[in-house]
Order: structure tokens, then C-alpha cells, then sequence
């Protein structure tokens, strides 16, 4: 096992302010050794941050430099797949940012170098790894609300783009709030509930904000039998204001209960007359340091991440589902066959 995992940065953009910390509690067995990114400010700024860290303008040249072992991708999702072929083939280990790739096909292409390489693809869906969402799914294991019968997740944010942002074009983003942060749900959702069987999809689009949709709605219903309902709305003025409404709320109703994270975790037990929430304890931490000491971890050990590049493809599969639907006016089976998912 090397002593320390030795990390080449591809992009300097504002997610990589929430990698850098990971990164920096993690020094005793990782250390960015490089950084690449066109805009020489960014990466300037990320190797200040960071404490060192050699520069490169290309990412071509990052992954050719011999003292890489493994690259974390922070890159708009039309150059996800590129990137992280290229890194495999390079014998690199890769975590990139969610959502794993725009379509299907790409998810494929990176999946299949990876293997051939047998290097670790990681997505960093980080919902997973924070200690909140993480506290969730262990309640759940412990059969605290029963089976599952509804599970409901929303997202809420206020997003104003302009037109040069990359976000903004729907190409690159290979949509828009659905793929961009609902997948971050869609994961979720499957790591409580399970499969997916069946996705709907509605949104609606302003195009003055972003060329792809502003709001989504996703019902769908699990193998299980158990229903859910994914949402994210991202022209929502309320985060952080008095009396405003949540980030991401998690509501979750089984056979012998419910819980919901609005203001901490609370669960309500179903008795012969229940009769009170109980509030439920949750240790400090956030998702991204956690998922970048996890990647470290895997890369050294050889492990599988939890979010690995299979999971990654998951949550996108019913992303495109829900496009899917909303295109043909009709619920949309799992898996996707043909052209569904390019």
C-alpha cells in the first residue's frame, strides 16, 4: 500500500471548494500533487488552498504527469466521460463529480474502461456519505418505521445563470435541475428503498433562467411495491430565511412508522396510539470530505466504493426515465432499452 494516494485535480471550479477540505483532513494518506484547469486564477487559487501542487493548463498533460495515482474529476458533465476514458487508460483511479455522465452511453463508456484498466470509478454522490442521510439509512436497517411504504425527497434552491455559464446550456449539462442535482435524490432513494421499477416525469422550463428545466417532479414505484415522489425546484427563495423552507427534506413512511430530517432527524413509532416524535441524534460532518477520505480509502485498499460507477449509472438511468416520460406522456419501465437512455 502506497503511504500516501497521490491526486491530480482536474478542475478548479466552485465544487472543488467543497473536495479541497476532504483533501486536507486527509493528509496523512493523500496529497494533491496536481491541479489542471485552463483558468490559471482558478487553479491558482485551488493550489493555495490546497498548499501545493503543480499547475497544468491541459488535462491531457495532468494525466501524463508520472506521479499521479489516481484523479478527482470537478468538470462540467460533457467533459465527464472524455476525461475520466482517458484517465483509465491511464492507469489512473477516478472520482468524478455526479451526475456520472449526460446519457448512457457515456455512463457505459466509462464504466468499460475503468474495468479494463481495474482501476476504481467513484461518483460523488455525496448525500451518502453525509452524516444525516447516512443516520437515515441506518435507522432504516434497523427496521425503525417498518417497511417502506412512501418515500419523498425534495430539493429546493434558488439558481440564477447567465447565458455563458456552463449550466445554463442544456447540452453540456445533459439537461437541467433533474441531471444536475436530482440525482443526488435519485440516489438516495434507491440506496433506502431499493430498485426502481416504473419513473414518471413532468418539469417546467424557463428559459430566461436556464435552457434546460428549473423544476422537476419524478413519481415512481419501487420493486419493492413502495411508491415515491423526487422534486427539486430550483426557483425557491426561502433557504436560510425565517420561517423558509428546507434544503433537502427526506420523508420517509413504512408499515410501522415514519421519519422526516426537517430540523434534525425525528421519528414517530407507531404503537397502539402514537404519540410523539423522537428526536434523533446526528454526529458533525459534511458528505464531500467524507466521500473524498472514502475514495482514498478504496484507491489505496483496492476496495468498491460505495457510490461506484455501476450506482452512479443507476441514479442517471432514472433520470433519463424521467425525461423519457415527460416526452411520451407516459410512465417509463426500468431498465431503459434502445434509445431511452441516450
Amino acid at each position: 500500500m502506497k503511504e500516501r494516494l497521490r491526486v491530480g485535480l482536474i478542475g478548479a471550479g466552485g465544487i472543488t471548494r467543497a473536495h479541497i477540505p476532504g483533501y486536507l483532513q486527509c493528509q496523512d494518506r493523500a496529497v494533491v500533487v496536481a491541479i489542471a484547469d485552463a483558468r490559471e486564477a482558478a487553479a491558482a487559487a485551488a493550489r493555495q488552498a490546497l498548499g501545493g501542487g503543480t499547475l497544468f493548463s491541459d488535462w491531457r498533460d495532468l494525466l501524463d504527469h508520472g506521479e499521479v495515482d489516481a484523479v478527482d474529476i470537478c468538470l462540467p458533465h460533457d467533459l465527464h466521460e472524455p476525461v475520466a476514458v482517458a484517465a483509465a487508460e491511464a492507469g489512473k483511479h477516478i472520482l468524478v463529480e455526479k451526475p456520472i455522465a449526460r446519457n448512457l452511453r457515456e455512463a457505459d463508456a466509462m464504466l468499460a474502461a475503468a474495468d479494463r484498466a481495474d482501476v476504481i470509478l467513484m461518483v460523488c454522490h455525496d448525500r451518502r456519505y453525509h452524516p444525516e442521510f447516512a443516520r437515515i439509512k441506518t435507522l432504516l436497517e434497523e427496521g425503525v418505521v417498518g417497511r417502506p411504504l412512501c418515500l419523498r425527497l425534495d430539493h429546493n434552491q434558488y439558481i440564477r445563470l447567465q447565458p455563458e455559464h456552463w449550466i445554463f446550456q442544456k447540452e453540456r449539462l445533459g439537461g437541467g435541475a433533474v441531471m444536475s442535482c436530482l440525482t443526488h435524490q435519485f440516489d438516495l432513494m434507491r440506496w433506502y428503498g431499493g430498485d426502481v421499477a416504473t419513473v414518471g416525469g413532468l418539469s417546467v422550463t424557463m428559459p430566461e433562467r436556464m435552457e434546460g428545466e428549473i423544476i422537476g417532479v419524478a413519481p415512481l414505484r419501487f420493486t419493492s411495491g413502495a411508491v415515491g415522489d423526487a422534486v427539486i425546484n430550483w426557483h425557491m427563495q426561502s433557504r436560510g430565511l425565517s420561517g423558509g423552507l428546507w434544503y433537502e427534506l427526506v420523508w420517509l413512511s413504512g408499515t410501522d412508522g415514519n421519519l422526516h430530517n426537517w430540523n434534525g432527524i425525528h421519528v414517530l413509532r407507531h404503537g397502539d396510539r402514537a404519540e410523539r416524535y423522537e428526536t434523533v441524534p446526528v454526529e458533525a460532518g459534511t458528505g464531500h470530505s467524507r466521500a473524498i477520505a472514502h475514495f482514498i480509502d478504496c484507491a489505496r485498499e483496492g476496495r468498491r466504493p460505495l457510490t461506484d460507477g455501476r450506482a452512479g449509472r443507476a441514479a442517471l438511468e432514472i433520470a433519463m426515465a424521467a425525461y423519457r416520460s415527460e416526452q411520451t406522456g407516459r410512465f417509463v419501465d426500468l431498465p431503459l432499452r434502445g434509445d431511452d437512455g441516450q
